[in-house]
């Protein structure tokens, strides 16, 4: 007989596939696989293209993806010049220099470019929190969320601060310190700029 382990689901698994979706029931050799499928039920994308914006559920399909976007490909944008090996994706680039946003939610009215991003988006009013942290049971809506919260148990801390050297377990901390070198950096600007203005006053015309 076969060893069994109990999954998030209390399901019993055998060691063989011992990761099993609680949604489908299909079941895994690594834990890595079942995350990349769970993408499929929630929609979640979470790979963007920095050049056109097409969002992937795995990296290594953006980086496939990315290939469209050498200077041979023969669909190239008028607005920008950018290139795309698909007809598809320079449609898809090009709703975003005309704002075009075709999907929108019926419940709050935010609108999207691609359907995917409109059912990621669908999670949050649903309240569907299919991402489950193994070590706490905490749950959480999309998986990059889940990925950011399990750094608080492992001590990881991948954002680091260029200006200070603090590091961050989490990219929303890390962006909010960051404002700090932002609002310090302006502060700094303009009373520069207010001083410049000062010393350009003709001396006569500042004891008027």
């Amino acid at each position: 007989m076969t060893a069994e382990k109990l999954d998030g689901g209390g399901k019993q698994v055998s060691r063989e596939k011992c990761y099993r979706c609680s949604l489908c029931d299909k079941t895994f050799k690594q834990k890595h696989y079942l995350k990349v499928h769970r993408l499929v039920h929630s929609g979640e994308r979470p790979f963007s293209c920095t050049l056109c914006g097409h969002n992937f559920q795995v990296k290594a399909t953006l980086k496939r993806h990315l290939l469209s976007h050498q200077p041979e490909g023969e669909f190239k944008c008028v607005a920008c010049g950018l290139t795309f090996f698909r007809k598809e994706y320079l449609r898809q680039h090009e709703m975003k220099h005309a704002g075009i946003k075709p999907h929108c939610c019926q419940q709050c009215g935010r609108c999207f470019i691609q359907k995917s991003c409109l059912k990621v988006h669908q999670a949050i009013h649903s309240g569907e929190r299919n991402h489950m942290c193994d070590l706490c049971g905490q749950t959480f809506t999309y998986a990059f969320t889940l990925t950011s919260h399990m750094s608080t148990h492992t001590g990881h801390k991948p954002h680091h601060c260029g200006k200070c050297g603090k590091t961050f377990s989490q990219k929303g901390t890390f962006n909010r310190h960051m404002l700090v070198h932002t609002v310090f950096y302006l502060n700094n600007f303009y009373s520069n700029i207010t001083k410049l203005n000062v010393l350009a006053i003709p001396p006569n015309l500042n004891h008027d």
